[in-house]
């Protein structure tokens, strides 16, 4: 067996440890893109501009997801390569669109969730969300969760906005009070410039009025 195909047969034939070890022994393979194209017949792939037509394009996420795997398998592949989580199919399918369609363990779906929450609104290239992929699943039970998980989603961003703004107040408030101490110090050496000159205009007329005295 070509060595890149282990991963892939294994998750083909749900043979869910070997995925979880193939993933910690060689997570590479969790990288790995799998297309499968049109067959054509000989006759048509004689003619002038024939080109073989794409049917499907998946990573091993993709694929485990479609094969109904287990929480550990998916676990295992998701930690191979994360990036996977957002990346979509040929079909524009994020993991998360299929595990809503697949009817995947929900231990799943709230990894999906945890690691990419924003992954709740993404449309694939038939502008459905997430939740408009349920095939199974009971309607009412679902429609609670999703607006929970969208709620946590909205809250998780919320959370992370009002941070950034806090931040960006705190700093406003530093240089506020930067500038109000060196407004102070201006103000000080102002001050001091002027009593120092008031001092002066004094010594002046001091000597002056001495020299008038003299003077007569």
């Amino acid at each position: 067996m070509f060595r890149l195909a282990v991963l892939f047969q294994a998750i083909e034939n749900k043979e869910w440890e070997i995925v979880v070890t193939t993933c910690r022994e060689d997570p590479f393979q969790a990288k790995v893109w799998h297309h499968r194209w049109e067959q054509k017949s000989e006759e048509e792939e004689e003619l002038p501009n024939s080109k073989k037509e794409l049917r499907w394009r998946v990573l091993p996420i993709h694929f485990c997801l479609l094969h109904g795997c287990t929480v550990d398998a998916f676990t295992a592949i998701m930690h191979a390569f994360p990036e996977g989580i957002q990346s979509d199919d040929d079909q524009g399918n994020f993991p998360i669109h299929l595990a809503f369609k697949c009817n995947s363990h929900d231990e799943i779906i709230s990894l999906l969730l945890d690691e990419w929450p924003e992954s709740i609104d993404k449309r694939n290239a038939l502008k459905k969300i997430p939740f408009e992929m349920i095939s199974k699943r009971s309607g009412r039970a679902w429609v609670r969760e999703y607006r929970k998980l969208t709620q946590a989603a909205k809250s998780e961003r919320l959370t992370s906005e009002c941070q950034t703004l806090e931040s960006e107040v705190q700093a406003f408030k530093s240089l506020i009070h930067d500038m109000e101490q060196q407004v102070n110090m201006n103000t000080d050496c102002v001050e001091l410039s002027y009593d120092e000159f008031q001092g002066d205009v004094r010594v002046l007329q001091k000597t002056r009025n001495k020299s008038l005295v003299i003077e007569s």
